[in-house]
């Protein structure tokens, strides 16, 4: 509780000075140079800072996910919807152009070099859509920072995986959709990119859709009718498109279907917490239906209130298993409720509190020169200690030193979306919170992750934190009575 009213008066006082300056500043009159040559200059400025990064180990670092979308992708083993497909594709196609040019190796390269440069682009975009919002100079300042210095951002550039990729057309699928909001105009070609960066955003992760569409389908309602239409049409044309590659062409090529449990993750820890600590309580018949679904005999010893894996890995049931589980499970909650709460906390508590940052992904660099084989023929990974040291130093520093750390804690990013959507409810901005769905959504995703505090996770509400604190200053600030209100919807 002490924890939860420092942290909330800590972030209240964060918002407040930052609205307290929005007031005390006039509109910004920036130079009058073009948009391209300016978002040039941030792409180059964020892309430099990222560099050092992406040369710390060549090609890349590697974690279990992506070393078996490879394997999908090669053919040395079975093509599943478990993780992406779209995603498994592109890193499949960079490795064998790679091969082509040089070495599979080098096409890893290629893969981690290609969403470095559109990271830069992407967030460089959401810089300039920030000055066009009128954005003070302070907090322009401080964004390109935030994208800059911030070491997540370097250090997931160089993660050979898939989390990356979908969080840079996430920012540019919300981004392009804030601005329709704001401005409340929609040409052809603005429609046509959100559909399309939309559709790119759905297919590169599993939970894009559940995170996004919904801030679609209410922005519809709250912009001028007269391009109503054409947004009605970018979204219909993005949700038939996503929804006949996932049902029609993934099926058709004969892709599995991945494993009911990565949804399951909160009541398979309720039943194993209960396991371990009411296991006598259990009776015969619910012990006969939990069998049918998970190991049973292991499910104590598998158990880790912060880690879901150990337990969901070991799922063996089906549709119908699953109608009968259900309801034991529901009966058993009403014996022990504490004992669910328990373990809906230990696996989601590094996403509702900003108090640690325990599950440090992507691992920590090697320290020394060296060749390290992977699981995947023909990739190998180089180091080189003159940049694997001070990036390393950095990143395990980064999650250490007070006020800094806050940065790599998921927690963080939960409250200051929850701020930000106070004070826009206490100023009655309802067509304001649209933007903030995205990010309440990602944070829900994350409660129903398998890890309890992984930055991964919430990628997609760090990234778009900078424009989201903008939002809210402008909406709720006085300067935005004077000007008319943020949404022009």
């Amino acid at each position: 509780c002490l924890c939860i009213l420092g942290y909330w008066f800590m972030i209240d006082l964060l918002l407040r000075w930052i609205l307290y300056c929005f007031e005390k500043t006039a509109a910004e009159q920036y130079s009058g140079k073009s948009e391209i040559k300016v978002w040039l200059c941030y792409f180059a400025i964020i892309f430099i800072c990222w560099l050092p990064w992406i040369f710390s180990s060549y090609p890349a670092t590697f974690c279990p996910d992506s070393t078996w979308q490879l394997q999908q992708g090669l053919g040395y083993t079975e093509y599943t919807t478990h993780h992406p497909p779209l995603s498994t594709a592109i890193m499949t196609l960079c490795v064998n152009l790679g091969a082509a040019i040089k070495s599979r190796t080098f096409g890893c390269f290629i893969y981690i070099v290609m969403q470095t440069v559109l990271g830069s682009m992407i967030f460089a975009y959401a810089l300039v859509v920030l000055r066009r919002m009128g954005i003070s100079r302070g907090a322009l300042i401080a964004a390109v920072l935030f994208y800059c210095l911030n070491p997540v951002w370097g250090m997931y550039c160089q993660w050979f995986e898939k989390d990356m990729l979908y969080t840079e057309f996430y920012v540019l699928t919300a981004v392009l959709l804030i601005e329709v909001l704001h401005t409340g105009r929609c040409s052809v070609k603005k429609a046509a990119a959100v559909c399309a960066s939309a559709v790119v955003t759905f297919l590169l992760r599993n939970n894009g859709v559940y995170e996004l569409l919904p801030f679609m389908i209410l922005l519809i309602l709250c912009i001028p009718r007269e391009i109503r239409k054409r947004m009605i049409c970018a979204v219909c044309a993005a949700v038939l498109v996503y929804g006949t590659v996932v049902h029609g062409l993934y099926p058709a090529l004969g892709f599995k279907k991945g494993s009911e449990a990565e949804m399951l993750s909160i009541p398979f820890q309720q039943t194993a917490r209960y396991v371990a600590f009411a296991g006598d309580e259990v009776t015969e018949n619910e012990r006969k239906v939990i069998s049918d679904v998970l190991e049973y005999d292991t499910l104590a010893e598998d158990y880790q209130y912060h880690w879901s894996d150990p337990v969901k890995n070991k799922y063996h049931g089906d549709s119908e298993a699953l109608k009968k589980y259900f309801p034991v499970w529901f009966r058993m909650g009403l014996k022990h409720p504490t004992i669910y709460i328990d373990a809906l906390v230990g696996i989601s508590c590094g996403y509702i509190a900003p108090i640690e940052n325990g599950f440090t992904e992507p691992a920590a660099l090697i320290l020394t020169d060296g060749v390290t084989e992977t699981d995947i023929p023909g990739i190998s990974t180089r180091t080189y200690e003159v940049l694997s040291i001070p990036t390393t130093l950095i990143w395990l520093t980064a999650h250490i030193i007070p006020v800094l750390k806050l940065f790599t804690m998921p927690g963080i990013y939960t409250w200051l979306t929850l701020a930000c959507i106070v004070m826009l409810w206490i100023k009655k901005k309802a067509s304001a919170l649209l933007p903030l769905i995205p990010g309440v959504m990602n944070i829900l995703v994350c409660i129903a992750s398998p890890l309890a505090s992984s930055i991964r996770y919430c990628l997609p509400a760090a990234a778009m934190m900078p424009v989201i604190l903008w939002w809210t200053a402008l909406n709720v600030s006085s300067v935005s009575k004077n000007k008319g209100d943020a949404c022009n919807g």
